[in-house]
């Protein structure tokens, strides 16, 4: 158990950890307001059945001299009222305390989704490519509450109880040792016993959960990701049943765990209310009279009432961490085993480009495989000029180009901007320089200004800025006069109110709205008819020598006015020209212009 704490305990940073040791403080000291407003019962108990107390016991004697009281009943009311405002007082300290833990509990929920998020932001391209959406999604998501309401907040909680309990067993202890020992034993043996026999059955279980809530997010994120498919294709009702086995054995899970941990409570509840009812009967039928052990009987029971609660709370804290165990582990693989990563300060200069951008020995193989997809490549690309790479599907244009983008870091050769050797230190700084224009465009469930100006907050957006992106991208003629709220047209999830070429004109706005000098276009017409190809290819015509233009090409008639075309197989620029001057010396060249214009 010391063990799963210190693991809970390392997900929290020194800040967090400043503000648990006031709580466990304000915990210590409720406990202790606890003791008291127990241990109050006993005596006002002991007056009531037995008033002669009151001038007998020597403390009692002095009270009631002090305070004047004229008699026994006076004495017993004023004491009575005492107890209540005692308990009272305990019952709110007990209330404040737990405001406390919730309190706290919230701000883990915000402090450390936020952390996550922002080590996930920091960490490389190719951290992405590795990993499952799904998974970021989940853990985000589920397993960050999970943790904080299932796991964090109990523990506050079993550190809570177990103080109650402590206190609550050490009066009884107090009063009667033998009797308060001998309880304590039966109701702990009793909770662990069942414990023991539960504990493996929590383990498994807690297993499948983080592998079942990984499946419900990965079948959603599909669901959604392809609706137009499963619409088209009618397998709604497949994909539903991909989401349900892994969702109703979730659900189960979750309500057998409910159940164990509720398992002990009944029982004991049982054991302990029966037994007092069976020692008042044994008394009874004994001849002893009710008021001789009345006063210690009353302590117990109410110090059974509120034991009871305690360690009922302590047993489903510590069976609740070990079902969630496996969520404890994850957030910590991801937490605090990844890398810090990158900063996210974008506040850097902007890296001039005035000359030429050169690759210099560019050599790069994916993380965990051995094939070399580009192969020591060199090249250099003159500012304001236009260049294409094409070539056959995995020939290694894609990664050239990310590479470019700085996504992707080489393990040998570099990237020189005007003699700069780019380095994660200005690496910012050079992708200031960057528009790029995917073959898929994101697009967020907002207005065609926001979409535009992506990334940007609402009151920095200049609306000259989007409107010249918008004409550069040959798209505010359609905007303007065929949208009846222009620039604060709702485009709706992933664009789904307009066409595929448009959203493509509205990923060329985005890319040239920071002005850069740099325009990145990744097979960015492949996707589109003709006509619309044309439209698009005219909006980068516009910028044709007023800014360096670099191009994936999917269809060679998209890249018939770059200056130099570079034709790629394996990882290895085979042969560089202009359109032209390709056709007439390379076969591979002609023969994909020739009827097959795909690369």
């Amino acid at each position: 158990m010391i063990k799963k704490l210190k693991l809970i305990l390392d997900l929290l940073n020194k800040r967090e950890k400043r503000q648990l040791i006031f709580v466990l403080f304000a915990l210590l000291v409720m406990g202790f307001i606890e003791l008291i407003g127990v241990g109050s019962i006993s005596p006002f108990i002991s007056v009531v059945s037995n008033p002669s107390v009151i001038h007998t016991n020597a403390y009692l004697n002095k009270i009631y001299t002090h305070f004047n009281f004229s008699s026994d009943s006076s004495f017993i009311i004023a004491f009575g009222i005492v107890v209540i405002g005692v308990i009272a007082f305990s019952n709110l300290c007990l209330a404040f305390v737990s405001f406390i833990i919730y309190y706290y509990s919230g701000k883990r929920l915000h402090s450390i989704s936020m952390r996550m998020l922002e080590k996930y932001l920091r960490q490389p391209y190719v951290f992405y490519l590795n990993t499952n959406s799904a998974d970021l999604s989940k853990t985000l998501f589920t397993e960050v509450h999970t943790f904080v309401n299932r796991v964090l907040m109990v523990s506050l909680q079993l550190i809570s109880s177990f103080i109650i309990s402590l206190g609550i067993v050490i009066l009884l202890i107090i009063i009667n040792p033998l009797l308060a020992l001998m309880v304590s034993f039966m109701l702990a043996s009793a909770y662990f016993i069942i414990y023991f026999l539960i504990k493996n059955s929590l383990t498994r279980k807690g297993k499948e959960k983080a592998t079942l809530n990984f499946l419900r997010f990965k079948y959603i994120n599909e669901t959604f990701g392809g609706i137009k498919d499963i619409k088209i294709l009618g397998k709604e009702k497949v994909f539903l049943n991909f989401f349900s086995e892994p969702s109703k054995k979730y659900a189960m899970n979750d309500a057998v765990s409910d159940a164990i941990n509720d398992l002990p409570k009944f029982l004991l509840e049982t054991i302990v209310f029966g037994g007092i009812l069976g020692i008042i009967i044994y008394r009874i039928n004994a001849g002893t009279k009710i008021e001789s052990f009345l006063p210690l009987l009353t302590v117990y029971a109410f110090g059974a009432y509120r034991l009871l609660p305690s360690l009922q709370k302590i047993f489903k804290a510590i069976a609740g961490i070990r079902y969630n165990l496996p969520v404890v582990k994850n957030l910590y693989n991801h937490l605090i085993e990844l890398p810090d990563g990158e900063g996210l300060d974008n506040d850097s200069y902007k890296l001039p480009v005035n000359n030429n951008i050169f690759l210099k020995n560019i050599e790069f193989k994916y993380p965990n495989t051995n094939k070399d997809v580009i192969k020591k490549q060199s090249l250099q690309i003159k500012v304001n000029t236009s260049i294409a790479f094409v070539g056959s599907t995995g020939c290694g244009k894609t990664t050239l180009v990310d590479i470019i983008l700085g996504l992707l870091e080489p393990q040998n050769g570099s990237i020189i901007i005007d003699d700069i050797v780019i380095t994660n230190k200005n690496r910012k700084s050079w992708q200031k320089n960057l528009g790029y224009v995917p073959q898929f465009i994101y697009l967020t469930d907002d207005t065609i200004r926001n979409n535009i100006a992506f990334g940007m907050e609402p009151d920095k957006i200049e609306d000259g800025a989007v409107i010249k992106a918008a004409k550069l991208a040959n798209i505010h003629d359609f905007i303007t006069n065929e949208l009846e709220k222009g620039y604060d047209t709702i485009i709706g999830d992933r664009g789904i109110r307009l066409s595929g070429g448009q959203r493509q004109r509205i990923g060329i706005a985005r890319a040239v709205y920071h002005d850069p000098s740099v325009l990145i276009l990744d097979e960015a017409t492949s996707a589109l008819d003709s006509i619309t190809e044309n439209a698009i290819i005219d909006a980068i015509n516009n910028m044709n020598h007023k800014k360096t233009i670099i191009m994936i090409a999917h269809r060679l008639t998209t890249v018939k006015f770059c200056d130099i075309i570079y034709l790629m197989e394996k990882g290895v620029i085979t042969d560089q020209g202009n359109h032209e001057e390709l056709y007439k010396k390379n076969k591979f060249f002609r023969k994909m212009a020739d009827g097959k214009d795909r690369s």
